[in-house]
Parts: C-alpha cells; structure tokens; sequence
C-alpha cells in the first residue's frame, strides 16, 4: 500500500510530466536527437528545432531526463564567452542528452511510436 504522502505527492506530480513529455513529443526533440546519431547538446537541438529559445528548452530535456525518456550525457565542452572571457560552463544550456529507450517512443516515424498519442491527450 502506498502511504498517503505518497500518492498525493505522485498524483501532484503527474501535470507537470505530461506537460514534459508533451513538450518534447510536440518539439521533435526525439526525432532530432535520433536523427543526430546520439547525443546532442541542448542548445544545438534548440537551434535545429527552429530557433528556440536555448534554456527552457534545455530545462524541459533535463526534466525529461529525471523521467527516463532523455539520457542527460554532461556538459559539453566550456566555450570562451564573447571578449576573451573565461570559459561559461555553469551554465543549463551547456548540457548534452541522448535517447533512453522510452525515449524512442516520442519519435514520430517509428513502429510502435506513441507521439500522437502523447500530444491527443494532452492537448
């Protein structure tokens, strides 16, 4: 049995990651990430998937990463910020993900994918 604190605290919870699967289904973040070959860095799948702003994308492939569906791979390399400054790398956006099984099943194209189904119920 479940103790009550419990099952309030996973009810609570369950909007907040079907909003997170949604996002990344209705994104295309799966497919961009398979199509990539592995893992890619947050910012990059933002810029790939038509300019999106970087870090709330970020944040939500991070969320999806505590859910199982991303695997969060580190950060990538620091970069040198703009005037010789030092290298930024505390920074949400410099993470990298990659697919985790469940992952797969947000791709749009593959056999057994329930991507539409992820957006019929959410939207």
């Amino acid at each position: 049995t479940t103790p009550p604190d419990a099952l309030v605290l996973d009810v609570a919870t369950k909007y907040w990651q079907s909003e997170v699967t949604y996002a990344l289904a209705a994104l295309g973040v799966a497919d961009e990430l398979f199509e990539a070959g592995g893992e890619l860095g947050c910012a990059e799948v933002a810029r790939r998937l038509g300019d999106l702003q970087p870090e709330p994308l970020c944040r939500y492939m991070h969320a999806g990463a505590s859910l199982g569906l991303l695997r969060d791979a580190g950060e990538e390399p620091p970069q040198p910020v703009a005037g010789n400054g030092p290298p930024d790398g505390d920074d949400i956006t410099s993470r990298r993900f990659g697919l985790e099984v469940a992952g797969h099943l947000l791709r749009k194209n593959l056999p057994g994918s329930l991507h539409d189904y992820v957006l019929m119920m959410v939207e």
